[in-house]
Formats: structure tokens, sequence, C-alpha cells
């Protein structure tokens, strides 16, 4: 027996999609493009400040960790550092909690939608490392150590994050710390000689012009670098704003396009809804007789209306699934048992047309979804195992609780599927050789339909089948997805399950 896998990946939390709005007669290009590059910072900013506070608690254990090193007895002695840790752990805590800060605020900014405030947040990130890498510079060595150099990690964070002009900003803060620390030692307001070397006397070697030529040095380093990745990343984030607008632009023209798809493949279900009803009207000698010809005519019409009628249902099925967003759907508990039954009832006369058994064994579980989706995921594995199931043949569908899953498996003795074929039939209007030649009136979209209510409800699908004997899919529900949103007596606690979960993510 062959299988497949129809696996829904998880989404991502701190993930986030700004969607532009439609042309209007009252805009032009120029306030288009404006307001285009204008979201395109305002999202990447919030990715970025993101970012960035993943990238901090990396730091933060680094620190944590090298004042757990210097504890060890002896060990700083050894290869000529002070032991001297208190700092390291002082700072890390410090900025364990600013870092927390951030994220807090980052939720408040995605929560409501005031992503306005992701750019400032950004740079009050930047703002404050620099203040915290000033007091790890000063400890570790102003001038004796390779420290000062890692102000260059912001600088060029600050080339990518922002325009040329605060970059330069962020630049010209980190000089104005460096300096001030420098300012502040040689002034003895505070000590020089917290550096990390246990030789007194290796501070005391630099001159006074050795110490300016490194300082300058060191200022040029940072400005030539500053220089280049400014640019490089002036070019880079063009391009990207071109690529954004660009494609913004095409979801645009395809929404209008699908737009006019629907409106139009809406307009075609009634006539040829009607078309088959006159044709049953024909068949049923409700106009008096007709040749054998001539009825043989009308059935062809009669079963190709209804045909493209039901096309045209899955058509709009599959098109408002793959539009309608998550967030606009309505969720709510219901009974999995309840639903398949009334899908199950829907489709006795299929059944009993194609002589097919239908074997119920339902338990009742309550899961949490939208109810219409779950009811159409059902519908067209159902009606699949039906039309494709032998003459005579039997349907087993069954649904039950393991664990945490809601599992529901539908089984038919029908056609099966070929190995080869087994991966492509989620895919839209494919429909293998020997399903067309076994049923004619089908569209190839049901499966399509499945595969997206699978992705939106994030349900793994499993398929199993053997060519000439059979096919069953499996379908797993979680019965607790989204089960906090639905208690509205836990909003509280709902509201730190999402906090720690933001944290977490980040």
């Amino acid at each position: 027996m062959q299988n497949t896998d129809l696996l829904t990946p998880l989404s991502s939390a701190s993930a986030c999609s700004f969607d532009l709005p439609l042309d209007s007669s009252h805009q032009n290009d120029a306030e288009k493009g404006v307001l285009e590059v204008s979201l395109f910072r305002t999202a990447l900013s919030l990715k970025n400040a993101t970012w960035f506070c993943r990238l901090r608690w990396g730091i933060i254990l680094i620190l944590f960790g090298s004042g757990a090193i210097g504890l060890i007895s002896g060990l700083s002695h050894h290869v000529g550092f002070k032991p001297n840790t208190r700092w390291l752990f002082i700072t890390s805590i410090l900025l364990c909690l600013a870092n927390l800060l951030y994220i807090a605020h980052l939720y408040w900014i995605r929560k409501k939608s005031r992503i306005e405030f992701a750019e400032w947040n950004l740079r009050i990130q930047i703002a404050v490392d620099l203040a915290f890498l000033t007091v790890v510079v000063h400890f570790l060595g102003s001038i004796e150590t390779f420290a000062p150099f890692i102000y260059l990690l912001h600088i060029v964070l600050a080339c990518m994050f922002f325009n040329r002009n605060q970059s330069l900003g962020i630049m010209l803060l980190g000089y104005a710390m460096y300096l001030g620390c420098l300012v502040l030692e040689w002034s003895g307001i505070i000590p020089s000689n917290e550096g990390i070397y246990t030789d007194p006397n290796f501070r005391a070697a630099f001159g006074p012009l050795q110490i300016f030529t490194n300082i300058a040095t060191l200022l040029v380093i940072w400005t030539t670098i500053w220089f280049l990745a400014s640019r490089l990343s002036k070019m880079i984030m063009a391009q990207a704003r071109e690529l954004s607008v660009t494609n913004q632009r095409l979801i645009r023209t395809q929404t209008e396009k699908t737009k006019h798809m629907l409106r139009t493949t809406h307009e075609l279900k009634a006539p040829f809804a009607a078309i088959h009803a006159n044709a049953q009207l024909l068949l049923n000698g409700y106009c008096g007789s007709f040749s054998p010809e001539a009825l043989k005519v009308i059935r062809r019409i009669s079963e190709r209306s209804h045909a493209l009628s039901c096309e045209i249902q899955s058509m709009l099925q599959l098109a408002n699934l793959s539009t309608v967003s998550k967030e606009s759907l309505k969720w709510s508990k219901f009974d999995v048992a309840d639903v398949i039954r009334k899908s199950v009832d829907s489709f006795q006369a299929l059944a009993a047309e194609r002589k097919v058994r239908i074997a119920e064994e339902l338990k009742t579980v309550i899961v949490y979804g939208v109810e219409d989706h779950l009811t159409m995921m059902f519908s067209n594995l159902i009606s699949n195992a039906i039309n494709y199931s032998h003459v005579g043949g039997k349907v087993s569908i069954s649904s039950s609780q393991n664990g945490v899953d809601c599992v529901v498996r539908i089984v038919d003795q029908g056609i099966g599927i070929l190995p080869s074929k087994l991966s492509r039939i989620f895919e839209e209007h494919y429909r293998t050789e020997e399903a067309a030649a076994h049923n004619k009136q089908s569209s190839g979209l049901g499966l399509a339909i499945v595969a997206n209510v699978a992705r939106t409800h994030q349900i793994p699908v499993h398929v199993e089948s053997t060519p000439g004997a059979g096919t069953c899919f499996t379908v797993r529900i979680s019965i607790l997805n989204k089960e906090l949103n639905s208690n509205h007596s836990a909003v509280g606690l709902n509201r730190w399950k999402r906090f720690f979960r933001f944290v977490q993510d980040s």
C-alpha cells in the first residue's frame, strides 16, 4: 500500500503582513509609491527589531557565560586576566531586563497594529546597546584591548536598519560614548585601571602619542566601514523597495483579475443551473415526448450542465478559501461527528445511485475550528470515496479521539491511486487517467479544497492507497487548536500565554 502526507507547517507568530490598498481613481502613482515605500519600511523595521531581540539573547548568554567562567578558581590568573566578574553578571541581567521591555513593546505594537512605533523601538534598542557596550569596553580595557571594535557591529546594523543620515547619527553617538568614556577615565572620575589584564604596567606602556594614534586610527576605521556599509545598504534597500513595490502592484493586478473571474464565474452558475433544471423537465416528459436520439442529446446537456455547475461551485469555494484571511473567519466549538453525519446525509442519494454502502462509526469529539470549512473538507473526501468506489462497494467512515487528536478515517474500496501519481492528487485540476475514466463529471478541485482547509486549520492529512483495492484518508484535528482563545473566562491567562509565546519565538 502506498501512502503520502499533506503536512501543514505551523505558522510563525513574530511574522507580520501588510496589504496595500487597491487602486483608486483619486490616487496618482506618486502618492501610491510613497505609501508603498512607507509601509515597506515600517514592516521591515518590525521584523528587524524582532530579529535584533533574538540576537541580543545570544550576547546576554555570552556575557553571563564569561562571568561564570571567571569564577573558576585560578583560571583567570593562568591566562593573565583579572578575576573580576561582578560587572559581567550585572550587565547581562540589566541587558536581559531591557530585552524583555523591547519584546513587550513589540508585542504591544503588533497587538495594537501601531507599526509606526517599530522604528523608534529599533532606535532605542541600538542607543541603549551603545550605552551598555561603553560599560563593557571600559571594563575590558578602553585602550589596551580590541573591545572598541565591537562598536562596528552596531554601526553596520544601523546601516542595514536605517537610512544613511540615521546610521551616521548612530555612528556619531558611538563616537561620543567612546570618547566620553576616555575623558571620564583620564579625568579620574571613573578608574582607568579596570581592564581585564592583570599586569598593571600594561596600560602604562601606552604613551600619549600612541593613544592618540590608536584612537584616530580607530575612528578612521569606523568611518570607512560606515561609508562602505551604508553605501551598499542603500543600494540593496533601493532594490528591495523596488521589488516590494512591484510585488504589491502584481498582487493588486492579480486580485483584480481574481475578482473579475469570480464575478464571471458566479454569473455563469445560475444559467447552467437553469439549463440543468430545464433539461430535467424535458427528460421527465413535462414538455411532451421526444425521440430516443433527442433524449440522448437532452441527457448529455443535463449531465454536462450539471457537471459545469458543480465545477463552478468548487471554483467559488476554492477562491473563497484562498482569499479570506484566518483572522476574519468565525471559529467555534462543534462536534466532528455531527459535521460528518450532515455530509453523509447529503450524499445518501449519490451512494444509492452508485449502489455504495456507507458504514459509520462516529464518536463525539469536540474540536475548535471553522465548521463550514471542515464541512467542505469532509464533503469532498466523502464524495470522492463514493464516486471512485466500485459498484456495490463500501465506504467506511470513523471518528475517534486519540490523545489530543481527533482522528477521522475515510476508507473506500475503489479504484485506488498509482504510487507515481499519489503525490500530485492535491494539485488544482489534477486528475489521473484512471480517475477521469471512472468519473467523468469530476472537476479535479475537491482535494485542492481539502488541502486549503488543512493548511488553514493546520491539519495533517495522510493518504494510503492500493491501486484497484481502495484509498484511505486519515485526518488528524488537534482538539487543543485555539482552545484558549475560545475561553472568554481566561482572557488574562490568554494574554500572558500569548506574551510568553512571543518571548519564546523571539
